[in-house]
């Protein structure tokens, strides 16, 4: 999380420079990787303790990290959005809100509650853009966890009616987001991303996706590591402000490191 503090503002940056070298309104967008928001009561133990290296990580980074650095990381987040200037538009948050590994359908239930209680208490009065890290669905029940809590709460905190999936799109004035999830079974996943890109107007185009899509060397996690022609694919559709559809990929890469 404390990588996290490094890169609030390096969206921001990038776009109000663009901005006003096309003399255009400047316009901010807070940007946040891997919160991992994570709280022991939200693990079944009995099952995390068959999982050593889970348990080293659920017991002494994550829980630890949350407890000790949430507080002041909210206040910072809240503060920023009240008196940033060019002030923020939407917050985006790249995926693995919380640790996952909860043990059991209930807790992972009670996890993805906990972690929107957490960004719920932060009073954003602007648009949270987040789209599906691996953490969200990591464990028994995650994924329906993801389905019955996650999505609602996207939609709401997105400012859509609802969400039938973490493949989705918004749009702030010029600017258009389209979240991407890789671990979609619907084989037209990535055709609706193109019809997504080629189908708007907005001047800006952003893909936000939790792994990345570029990675620095073959030995890096990166999304669809096993399918190279759909990497390849989704790399021509995200290219850095390449043709064909002038997009910038947001990804965890550009967030941790």
């Amino acid at each position: 999380m404390n990588k996290i503090l490094f890169v609030l503002l390096s969206l921001l940056t990038s776009l109000q420079s663009y901005s006003q070298e096309q003399n255009e309104k400047e316009v901010s967008f807070l940007l946040l990787g891997d919160i991992h928001y994570d709280l022991l009561e939200d693990h079944d133990m009995e099952w995390l303790s068959t999982k050593p290296d889970d348990l080293r990580q659920v017991t002494k980074e994550y829980s630890v990290f949350t407890k000790n650095t949430w507080p002041e990381f909210s206040r910072i987040i809240s503060r920023q959005v009240q008196k940033h200037q060019p002030s923020i538009k939407a917050l985006l948050q790249m995926g693995d809100l919380s640790e996952g590994l909860a043990g059991s359908p209930q807790k992972a239930i009670q996890m993805a509650n906990s972690a929107f209680k957490a960004v719920n208490k932060m009073n954003l009065k602007v648009p949270f853009i987040m789209t599906k890290g691996n953490h969200d669905i990591t464990g028994p029940g995650a994924k329906e966890a993801f389905e019955k809590v996650y999505l609602p709460n996207m939609a709401r905190l997105a400012g859509h009616p609802s969400l039938q999936s973490a493949n989705y799109t918004t749009t702030l004035d010029d600017v258009l987001f389209v979240c991407y999830d890789p671990w979609d079974r619907n084989p037209e996943g990535l055709q609706q991303l193109e019809k997504s890109l080629a189908g708007s107007k907005a001047t800006y185009k952003f893909v936000m996706l939790h792994e990345p899509v570029i990675p620095v060397n073959e030995r890096c996690w990166h999304v669809f590591r096993q399918d190279n022609a759909k990497r390849m694919q989704l790399e021509y559709y995200t290219a850095f402000g390449e043709k064909p559809y002038d997009t910038v990929n947001i990804s965890e890469l550009l967030t941790s490191n």
